[in-house]
């Protein structure tokens, strides 16, 4: 008795999971679904995979530093990208001598000094296949010729917003 009981109950569940709608006089032979979805607004930035450069400390000439690519789905041509420096725009030795430098945004903006987080507008590739716009980038270290010896460092962070 329990064996068919157990069976009913399945085949009344299974009934009840496959129940149809009733369809009325008025239904025509043909129904729509609309749909909709949210694409949020978004920016990518890249150092063309590049995560260190070297300088020539005995030199005040720019010298590259590499290439940051942009890209944004946001409609516009260009955003805004903000470069900040953890050393407030010092390169500090092992020893904590300081070196000031510029950073040279080339095409948009050169001898920005970084002792606080600065801001420019940037062409930016907006594709719909990720193809970014790139700009390089150029440091210029303020060097006398009379720096105390040692490794000198620091580190820029950039990031980027829609306009």
């Amino acid at each position: 008795m329990n064996k068919i009981a157990t069976t009913l109950f399945a085949a009344a569940a299974l009934t009840s999971l496959s129940a149809t709608a009733t369809i009325s006089v008025s239904d025509t032979n043909s129904a729509s679904i609309e749909l909709s979805g949210v694409v949020s607004s978004q920016c990518k930035i890249n150092n063309d995979g590049a995560g260190t450069a070297s300088l020539d400390m005995s030199s005040s000439s720019a010298q590259s530093i590499g290439v940051v690519n942009t890209w944004c789905n946001s409609g516009g041509s260009t955003a805004t990208v903000t470069y900040a420096s953890i050393n407030a725009g010092q390169l500090i030795s092992d020893g904590g001598a300081q070196v000031a430098y510029a950073l040279d945004v080339v095409g948009v903006q050169t001898g920005i000094n970084l002792t606080t987080p600065q801001s420019v507008t940037q062409t930016i590739g907006t594709g719909s296949d990720g193809t970014s716009a790139a700009t390089s980038l150029n440091i210029a270290p303020v060097v006398t010729g009379f720096e105390d010896a040692g490794t000198y460092s620091d580190t820029i962070t950039i990031t980027i917003a829609p306009n």
